[in-house]
């Protein structure tokens, strides 16, 4: 079964995926899409943003449940990156993850602003 991972051309939201197969050795194909060319193609996409994962012929978003999927199927050491069979941990697990996203937006929007002070204002109040 093929992989396709779809993102921007900067680590982002879905480098943990990507982070999670290299690590668990599976092979996957790492498109990143320039954004003066994402406009044009998200038409033709069904969730209409990025990160997509291509799998086979599905294509799902939501980077959490790619970051689960891509624990789920990497091994390191002998043992899933995802405890798929311990679910008390699993519940763990999805907490943590759930933290971290709900750090990265009030974190992610301070990124396109520029100026230094700005920047830091905006992250101080969030």
């Amino acid at each position: 079964m093929s992989i396709k991972v779809v993102y921007f051309p900067f680590p982002g939201r879905v480098e943990p995926v990507r982070l999670a197969l290299t690590l668990g050795g599976i092979d996957f194909e790492d498109e990143r899409v320039p954004f003066e060319q994402w406009g044009s193609m998200k038409e033709g996409v069904a969730p209409k943003q990025l990160p997509l994962m291509h799998i086979g012929d599905k294509v799902i978003g939501q980077s959490a449940a790619l970051m689960r999927y891509a624990a789920s199927i990497s091994k390191f050491e002998g043992r899933p990156l995802y405890p798929t069979e311990d679910a008390l941990l699993a519940l763990q697990v999805d907490e943590f993850v759930d933290y971290v996203s709900e750090m990265f937006g009030p974190l992610g929007a301070s990124f396109k602003i520029e100026d230094q002070a700005e920047k830091e204002a905006f992250r101080a109040k969030a």
